[in-house]
């Protein structure tokens, strides 16, 4: 009602026909084909008789200015550009084709869906096309705003009656960055919204650039016209960076701090960390930080870090939920890291999965290591799909309380 219906002011009530004036052409093209029918029945039930319901193009009357609906301002993180984008074998894809949009937008993969786990280097992408843009076409008009804030301020807009000016401003964008389009799960009126937007850029040829936690294909509650959509162009997977590339991405933070420290010494730091980019970045700031208010060398610093992350992951490793995982079930433990896919070695897996992930806090790579080098992606799917087994399995549910009493997580 609100999308459709509460923007259009009647212009004309004659014996056959009703003259309703509508914002634009978009609108005129949607109302034809989906409400026309509706409007008829409903003038008849009020008693007006029109074979014929016309939708003109004309403004609709001006309202008290509220504030912009969705703020021209490009809000881009300074730091996260193509220079200060450390790239390695599970990103090189992505960074490529990030970089091929920046240079030629609306030509080359259109959409251009990056997909990640948190603090894989979605974001940094999204920013980064944002800023070659604003560097090399500052004619272009861009837009970069999360699925979320697409959400608050569709609201907001409907709220104020502004919801015809919100819409004219986001499809007069050239270029769209959307971060977080996963976040659109099971708000439909905000699919309803971004589908309408998506078609209306995308067929104007401006270029689309969204990041996700899941593929397209994967992603739940979202309805398939979008899924579809946003196969249209490239989906490129971030994959978690191997030892060597976050060593890479190590490096590049302490110079750009300009904090000092020996190869060896930032080496033997990072190697056994099991964290995303974002939270390696995050520990290295703080550990500058504490080095230039305390005085303390590098060693020192980065050891307290590890002392202190060791205290904190809590008692059991990951070897420690394969042992244990793998005793209650009576397997042996070579055969659950084995690459057999026998039934009851799959659902050990996923337990030891859920557990180490869930309740141990280790990532995915790690816990694809431990299990005989499998896929984070392989380990994610038995994580959720053990998540949501505990909802229907009282059995499961009881199994995972034991063995997190007596692994202590």
């Amino acid at each position: 009602m609100e999308t459709w219906l509460t923007p259009l002011v009647p212009l004309e009530l004659g014996p056959s026909s009703v003259r309703l004036a509508c914002p634009n052409r978009f609108y005129q093209t949607w109302l034809a084909e989906h409400y026309s029918a509706v409007l008829r029945e409903a003038l008849a039930a009020a008693g007006l008789s029109a074979s014929e319901v016309l939708f003109d193009l004309a403004p609709c009357p001006p309202r008290a200015d509220e504030g912009e609906p969705l703020p021209d301002v490009l809000q881009l993180d300074p730091d996260l550009t193509f220079d200060r984008f450390v790239m390695g074998e599970g990103n090189r894809l992505a960074y490529q084709a990030a970089l091929a949009v920046a240079e030629e937008p609306g030509v080359r993969y259109n959409p251009l869906v990056i997909c990640g786990e948190v603090g894989d280097g979605k974001t940094h992408l999204l920013h980064a096309i944002g800023h070659r843009l604003l560097l090399e076409r500052p004619a272009l008009r861009v837009r970069q705003l999360s699925a979320a804030r697409l959400f608050e301020t569709l609201v907001a807009a409907v709220e104020r009656r502004r919801a015809a000016e919100f819409r004219e401003e986001l499809r007069a964008t050239d270029v769209l960055l959307m971060d977080d389009v996963h976040t659109l799960a099971s708000r439909e009126g905000t699919q309803e919204e971004f589908f309408h937007t998506f078609n209306a850029l995308h067929t104007a040829g401006k270029q689309l650039v969204l990041t996700s936690r899941e593929t397209p294909t994967a992603l739940k509650n979202v309805a398939e016209r979008i899924r579809s959509r946003l196969l249209w162009g490239l989906v490129v997977q971030l994959k978690p960076g191997a030892a060597e590339d976050r060593l890479a991405l190590a490096r590049a933070t302490a110079g750009r701090l300009h904090w000092d420290v020996p190869g060896q010494v930032l080496e033997a730091f990072v190697r056994p960390l099991e964290v995303s980019n974002r939270e390696l970045v995050g520990l290295l700031l703080r550990a500058a930080g504490t080095a230039k208010l305390t005085g303390d060398d590098p060693e020192t610093v980065l050891s307290g870090i590890t002392t202190e992350r060791r205290q904190q992951t809590g008692k059991a490793s990951i070897e420690d939920i394969v042992r244990c995982v793998s005793r209650r079930l009576g397997l042996r433990t070579r055969e659950v890291k084995s690459p057999r896919r026998a039934q009851p070695l799959s659902r050990a897996r996923q337990l030891i999965a859920f557990l180490a992930h869930e309740y141990a806090g280790f990532s995915l790579p790690a816990i694809g290591r431990a299990l005989g080098g499998r896929d984070h992606t392989t380990i994610l799917y038995g994580v959720r799909k053990t998540r949501t087994a505990l909802t229907e399995d009282p059995t499961l549910a009881q199994r995972v309380r034991s063995l997190r009493r007596e692994l202590d997580l």
